[in-house]
């Protein structure tokens, strides 16, 4: 199994980010059609709604007692998923949220550049077989050395 890029770690944190916000949002307005559903089934009961002007019968409130639940569950299942998705969302919209999401943006793509000249790059010998043109280093310190002495 590869390791995973650099590039590929950066998109994930961005995508989770910007998912989140996303997720928040839906959540939130699928919390914000159950409260209004969630009235309307209540004034419904009361009788004092659109398809019920007097208080409904049995049998209607049953249907209605069912649909008030089934309304009622998807409300704490989106009131819970707001309440998770919040610190994220917050993040997200600060200004401190906005500014790193868009300088994560901008270092993935100079990440995904050094990525590539790092997949495409060769290495070239820097020694080769051929016999050096001057003496040896010690040789030549020797030499410099035997100047001084002789001067």
């Amino acid at each position: 199994m590869g390791t995973i890029k650099l590039s590929e770690k950066i998109e994930l944190v961005i995508s989770i980010l910007e998912q989140s916000a996303k997720d928040y949002e839906w959540y939130n307005e699928q919390l914000s059609c159950a409260d209004k559903k969630t009235t309307d089934l209540y004034h419904e009961l009361e009788g004092a709604g659109v398809d019920h002007t007097t208080p409904p019968n049995y049998q209607q409130r049953a249907v209605l007692a069912t649909q008030l639940q089934d309304t009622l569950l998807t409300r704490r299942i989106a009131k819970d998923a707001v309440d998770i998705y919040t610190p994220l969302f917050e993040f997200s919209n600060s200004m401190i949220g906005k500014e790193t999401l868009k300088r994560l943006k901008a270092d993935l793509g100079a990440v995904r550049k050094r990525e590539q000249n790092k997949e495409h790059r060769k290495y070239h010998r820097r020694v080769t077989d051929m016999p050096p043109t001057h003496p040896s280093l010690e040789k030549l310190i020797r030499q410099w050395k035997q100047s001084i002495r002789d001067r």
